[in-house]
């Protein structure tokens, strides 16, 4: 039996977690508070369990401190997991020291990246690992073209050490050209971790040359107009896949977490100029 959206259960590496969850319209109908909550009596390295239940109990007060200020409803990502012991879980056995996100946006479509927040496939809660401009070109005098998703699309990657492979990424962004803020969910499925981890023989463009046990260690998330995202895993030598689209959900609060009246950060005057000039190419994402 299926139970409600708000209280649900689950089971991950035989470490049974209890969910929080609080329901919205908005980011897909649905805002996560996470608190993990470890049922068996385990140690964490050299913790013991007093020092599990001494982090519960602090991180159960933060939890309802932030609750009392009144922090986004509509979901900054809060996830707090108790329990801790993050550290004590080790370092993830990838074949690689760590996967990449990269976050880009078409052509004079400026995106300002609030947070990017992942759920690994331990269950495990990572906020705020990506931030601040998306990558993007801009060539001058109008001459770049913003319409669709490049064929090879991708930009600048910053690594995700410590991380298990994405479960769900989170992203609240800023879009420049409405203005609009944005929170989207993107679930990652099982044949994209699946790919993460396949070695494959490829031919480097860079390198001129063909290598061994390359791997599709990069998840790439495309921002558009509109609050669509568009995600791909890829490689630094092999095609990338795609994994979805996915249409976000407008933020109530606005931007940066309701704290800055109204106010998104001010677009730049070459995306300026060519929004004057073309408008903005909804529907082409």
């Amino acid at each position: 039996m299926a139970l409600p959206d708000s209280l649900w259960w689950k089971h991950r590496d035989d470490r049974p977690r209890f969910w929080l969850e609080r329901s919205s319209r908005s980011e897909i109908n649905r805002s996560l508070i996470l608190i993990g909550f470890p049922l068996k009596h385990e140690f964490c390295g050299q913790k013991g369990l007093f020092k599990q239940l001494f982090d519960h109990f602090l991180v159960i007060f933060f939890f309802l401190f932030r609750w009392l200020r009144g922090s986004d409803p509509e979901c900054c990502t809060l996830a707090l997991l108790l329990g801790g012991c993050a550290s004590g879980q080790g370092k993830p056995k990838l074949p690689y020291d760590a996967w990449n996100v990269g976050v880009f946006s078409p052509n004079y479509m400026e995106v300002w990246i609030e947070s990017v927040d992942v759920i690994d496939q331990r269950g495990l809660v990572f906020e705020h690992v990506h931030g601040g401009v998306a990558s993007i070109t801009n060539p001058p005098d109008n001459r770049g073209n913003p319409v669709g998703w490049s064929k090879r699309p991708g930009g600048s990657t910053k690594g995700m050490p410590g991380i298990d492979l994405p479960e769900i990424i989170f992203v609240r962004w800023q879009s420049l050209v409405e203005p609009q803020t944005y929170n989207v969910r993107i679930n990652i499925p099982e044949w994209v971790r699946e790919e993460m981890l396949k070695p494959e023989r490829a031919y480097c463009n860079w390198g001129g040359q063909w290598r061994d046990n390359q791997y599709r260690k990069d998840i790439t998330i495309g921002l558009a107009p509109g609050g669509i995202a568009k995600a791909w895993v890829a490689g630094p030598c092999q095609e990338p896949i795609e994994i979805g689209r996915f249409e976000a959900a407008i933020s109530k609060v606005g931007p940066y977490g309701g704290k800055s009246g109204g106010k998104h950060r001010p677009l730049s005057e070459t995306s300026k100029a060519y929004i004057e000039a073309h408008g903005v190419p909804y529907g082409s994402w």
